[in-house]
């Protein structure tokens, strides 16, 4: 005999998470989708945030060492290193 699930009784929409349920403050991503975590980001924002910066410094411009520098304060200086080396070898495979 198979137990039936129970369903939650509040909507999805409504759930704050662990923190914020025991009084820790909710803020926005930092990503800036707008959205509300109890942590630095949503789930996989990290890495949204880590490909736009680095593709952004990748073009180079005026933002470059605005965004090197943001890169670096975070701590993805390795994954700009990576990126930089995989766009060398993709252009030194051109010519």
């Amino acid at each position: 005999m198979s137990r039936a699930r129970r369903r939650c009784s509040w909507p999805v929409e409504d759930f704050v998470g662990p923190k914020a349920r025991k009084g820790g403050k909710a803020k926005t991503c930092e990503c800036e989708c707008g959205e509300e975590v109890t942590s630095r980001f949503r789930p996989g924002h990290d890495q949204r945030l880590a490909g736009q910066l680095i593709r952004k410094a990748l073009a180079g411009g005026r933002s470059g060492t605005a965004t090197r520098r943001r890169i670096t304060a975070l701590g993805w200086d390795g994954k700009l290193a990576k990126s930089e080396a995989k766009m060398a070898k993709g252009q030194a495979m051109m010519s």
